[in-house]
């Protein structure tokens, strides 16, 4: 059954409700676990492409569907898509991160987040430079990422 929606669902009662309905997949209230590997992640200290973008996705990803991101923390954009609340704004802030943008983040539903996060990339990460990832960092006065902020986190290798 469809809970229904508030109209005006601002950050601290969204996250009120992340927060009630309690740690997602056996891990913290994030959802991330805390491993020195992802604690330590530079996107952790970042969350420049969640205060950047519009997160837009299809309503089959949404817990009221098929999927597992949480509807009331999504606003209508068209017939068959939802957005993350807070990324249609100007300036734009998904809902769902916690922290301040270049200190400390996390997301508050990782563990569901939409597919448009998941596919996202951080510059280097996968050996390459992702311009999104680098124009996101520089509009909040962040260096981009380089292999080198990768380099403790690679296999084999001391934190």
């Amino acid at each position: 059954m469809p809970r229904s929606i508030p109209a005006a669902l601002d950050n601290r009662a969204a996250q009120r409700e992340i927060r009630a309905s309690g740690p997602t997949l056996g891990e913290g209230t994030s959802g991330v676990p805390d491993e020195p590997c992802l604690r330590d992640h530079p996107c952790r200290t970042c969350g420049a492409c969640c205060a950047t973008f519009r997160v837009s996705l299809y309503r089959a990803e949404l817990d009221t569907a098929w999927g597992a991101v949480p509807s009331a923390l999504t606003e209508d954009i068209g017939p068959f898509r939802v957005a993350m609340r807070g990324t249609t704004t100007t300036p734009p802030r998904c809902t769902a991160l916690e922290g301040e943008v270049g200190v400390h983040t996390t997301c508050a539903i990782h563990a569901v987040r939409p597919d448009a996060c998941r596919a996202f990339g951080a510059s280097w990460e996968q050996g390459i430079a992702e311009p999104r990832c680098d124009a996101a960092r520089a509009r909040h006065g962040l260096t981009p990422l380089t292999p080198e902020d990768w380099r403790p986190l690679r296999p084999g290798r001391a934190a």
